[in-house]
């Protein structure tokens, strides 16, 4: 988060200003934007994203801002057009290099969308049919001497796993920097989906 809100004031495009635990302050492209925050869903490993229910002061205007990972955001989207196949796409070349990804969406809110909001625990609402927004990609650097120790751990015939919740391309990049995939010696399967077959 602190490296996105770096990079939107570094470009002259959104300067973070400050927040409390009920408002954000923002400046856009010059204009003062203050939101109250309603409700924040935390993100889930079953749901692969968190999102943030506001109301901007200035117009009352209600918003849901989600992010998360692409097989969450991806199948929520309201729209596939050319823009957004080009976000997907460098969403895709990001994770190829071995960048931790994220896709961010909005959808605007009515008021009867945010009636009882204090009590409801389910988030799915406002969680589909969002416009997507962009992606980042965010290098996460591996700890010093981490190839050292996984070569350590195969010299010495200890197995080495890798778990993950990262984008499966952006794990194949770090298994190859790290040294736990060959990528001369091992192939690696992707799985799209876990079936169960009865007996």
């Amino acid at each position: 988060e602190i490296c996105f809100i770096e990079m939107t004031r570094d470009a002259n495009f959104i300067t973070y200003k400050d927040r409390d635990q009920e408002t954000i302050r923002i400046d856009v492209d010059g204009t003062a934007e203050e939101y109250k925050i309603l409700k924040v869903y935390q993100f889930t490993s079953d749901r692969k994203c968190m999102s943030v229910i506001v109301r901007r002061t200035g117009d009352n205007k209600l918003f849901s801002f989600v992010k998360g990972a692409d097989t969450a955001i991806m199948p929520a989207l309201n729209n596939r057009g050319e823009w957004e196949e080009a976000v997907l796409a460098s969403m895709e070349s990001y994770a190829s290099t071995g960048l931790r990804t994220l896709l961010f969406s909005m959808k605007e809110l009515t008021e009867g969308d945010v009636n009882g909001i204090d009590t409801l625990e389910d988030p799915s609402k406002f969680e589909r049919a969002v416009t997507l927004l962009g992606t980042t990609g965010i290098e996460d650097l591996l700890q010093d001497n981490v190839t050292k120790c996984i070569n350590d751990f195969k010299r010495a015939k200890c197995k080495v796993l890798m778990l993950t919740g990262d984008k499966g391309s952006t794990a194949h990049s770090v298994g190859i920097a790290c040294g736990l995939i060959d990528p001369q010696k091992q192939k690696v399967l992707y799985l799209k989906e876990v079936t169960t077959v009865a007996a």
